[in-house]
């Protein structure tokens, strides 16, 4: 039966999940969620008045209101919430239809926008960013690594989040060889070890497998991060198609249940105590942050590092190079005046 020929229920119905794949395609769920709670706060802000009849003075209200308990670039997130529920989320979003009822964003306002930007110029302060894990101090951590199951599936996790420059989602997500449930698997082949990701932060929609590659360490196996993964692989028993990274208890028995994606958070604030550092300083985006900083510090250029880190900007790129802007970092060293 032909699409014209089909009852107008089941049309209505096919435009209905049309909307839905349209709209949700280019959101990760945490930033829906992140979006979700931000609208609500308008909303309480807004009532008894209908926050779908809001216009440019509410929010403005809302965002004098917000920059009195919050840091300008909450505002700034609060700033999207409004403009992505508005235009494209719609009314329908918070009853399982999303793109339904949608209108353009009061948020877009030059007076807003203009307000944006004297809450930044007045209250704005450099943010809070995790300090990089450097692969020199993942050498260090490595060195010391007992062989417990705990410690060697550690050990993988940090090595495949800097040597890898991964988010922790991604790391998570990852599955041995093709064939799970996960957003990527790893392929450990003669040449090193690639990861390959079917979804991430940046690409939801799966219909592609972007490679990065991470070589062996040869002429140091003590510190190799492919040897790290291999060495926790055959610790933790896991067979092909099962998720790479899972729980260990207290006994050192491996769960078969998925890592989440806190967990690598605090298997970086444990190397970090134990390498001395403040693991308060710390967390999951050290591990990406360290593997691009490593990288820069080395020498290498923005797109050489996008390679490996697939950042699209480069503009964002830039912000995960945390140099310490020591006299041992300085550009300065490079002039001839100083060899």
């Amino acid at each position: 039966m032909s699409a014209l020929a089909r009852p107008g229920g089941d049309l209505v119905k096919l435009d209905e999940a049309a909307r839905r794949y349209r709209t949700v395609s280019g959101y990760a769920p945490k930033t829906l969620r992140e979006y979700d709670r931000w609208f609500r706060r308008f909303t309480d802000f807004c009532a008894p008045a209908d926050v779908w009849k809001a216009d440019h003075r509410d929010v403005r209200r809302w965002f004098v209101s917000l920059a009195e308990t919050v840091k300008p670039q909450s505002v700034e997130v609060a700033c999207a919430a409004i403009a992505a529920t508005f235009e494209t989320l719609g009314k329908g979003h918070a009853i399982g239809e999303p793109g339904v009822g949608t209108r353009a964003s009061p948020a877009r306002h030059p007076e807003v926008q203009r307000v944006l930007r004297g809450i930044r110029a007045e209250h704005g302060c450099e943010p809070t960013r995790k300090r990089p894990l450097l692969i020199a101090s993942l050498d260090t951590f490595l060195a010391a690594t007992p062989e417990t199951p705990r410690a060697i599936r550690d050990a993988a996790i940090l090595c495949v989040g800097v040597y890898g420059c991964r988010r922790r989602s991604e790391i998570v997500g990852l599955d041995l060889g093709p064939g799970g449930d996960g957003t990527g698997y790893v392929t450990l082949t003669n040449e090193g070890l690639l990861i390959k990701l079917r979804r991430s932060k940046t690409s939801r929609a799966g219909d592609e497998e972007l490679p990065y590659a991470i070589p062996y360490r040869r002429s140091a196996p003590r510190y190799c991060p492919v040897l790290a993964v291999e060495r926790w692989v055959e610790a933790a028993g896991i067979a092909p198609g099962e998720a790479l990274f899972r729980g260990v208890d207290r006994h050192g028995n491996v769960r078969p249940n998925r890592l989440r994606g806190g967990a690598v958070g605090r298997v970086v604030k444990r190397a970090a105590q134990e390498l001395g550092m403040d693991p308060a300083a710390m967390g999951g985006h050290s591990l990406r942050a360290g593997g691009i900083t490593s990288l820069a510090k080395d020498g290498l250029t923005l797109p050489d590092i996008q390679v490996q880190s697939g950042h699209k900007s480069l503009g964002t790129l830039a912000t995960y190079v945390r140099l310490e802007r020591s006299f041992e970092d300085s550009p300065l060293k490079r002039l001839s005046a100083y060899r």
